[in-house]
């Protein structure tokens, strides 16, 4: 990863290459880029000791939402 990029935007990049990821529900799939955000990266420099900026995930969606699944796949609806 560039070292002067944003961690989590990239991996969520990363998480949409992968095709089980993009065939998850849109909270489902935030909620495990905010696991490995938390579990993958710490932050770097004496200022900082490790400490991390997480996202609020919050959502007032009433359906569940599949942006990023391929057309005529079945989504992991749970």
């Amino acid at each position: 990863m560039h070292p002067l990029g944003s961690v989590f935007l990239q991996t969520f990049c990363s998480l949409l290459q992968q095709k089980d990821f993009r065939q998850l529900e849109l909270s489902r799939l935030l909620t495990r880029l905010a696991h490995r955000v938390a579990f993958r990266f710490r932050a770097s420099g004496a200022a900082f000791r490790g400490k991390k900026e997480m996202p609020c995930l919050v959502s007032r969606m009433t359906r569940e939402a599949f942006p990023f699944a391929e057309p005529g796949s079945s989504p992991q609806a749970h």
